[in-house]
């Protein structure tokens, strides 16, 4: 009986898993590791879908219904763990104007990775639309880059925000 617990218990736990898939970025300085649930983007699908923005994410990763994307963006601006608290208070500053009524979760600086990175997580709902965002902004390589969680699918915002908050907490910066 303690055998077939044992063998119950250890499948159980097998197929809760979040399998994960490391990655790097930013010519190996950023280390990720994200759930093989989700897909890079092909370059053509990359420019396809976001080749309009001014400055393109270098990679994009999404689930099969495209209802969760990961982006990794880096901008030619510089930044440093002294510049994040001004990076911060801009961003923070912008993006509340941008979105006066989403509803914040986080919106903060934290040391993390010998370094400190700002913290956006908020939630818009209007009629027929709902998003969920998560975004870090940190400096690798004397750059800002921001690496961008976004759910679509309400149905399932508890489980992909798990997992992109499991994902965030895999950042590591050579």
């Amino acid at each position: 009986m303690k055998i077939l617990l044992a063998l119950v218990l250890f499948f159980s736990i097998s197929v809760f898993a979040n399998e994960m898939t490391a990655h790097q970025f930013i010519d190996g300085k950023l280390n990720i590791n994200m759930p093989t649930e989700l897909d890079e983007m092909s370059d053509t699908i990359l420019k396809k879908r976001y080749g309009e923005q001014k400055l393109p994410p270098q990679a994009a990763f999404s689930n099969k219904d495209h209802t969760v994307t990961f982006t990794v963006t880096q901008y030619p601006m510089q930044a440093d763990k002294k510049s994040m608290r001004r990076i911060h208070n801009s961003l923070s500053k912008m993006l509340r104007s941008a979105h006066p009524k989403a509803k914040w979760k986080k919106d903060k600086v934290y040391n993390n990775s010998n370094t400190r990175m700002a913290v956006f997580e908020y939630e818009i709902q209007s009629v027929g639309q709902y998003h969920y965002y998560i975004t870090y902004a940190l400096p690798v390589n004397n750059t800002l880059v921001m690496l961008s969680f976004l759910t679509t699918d309400k149905k399932y915002k508890t489980k992909w925000v798990k997992l992109a908050r499991e994902t965030f907490d895999t950042i590591t910066i050579q």
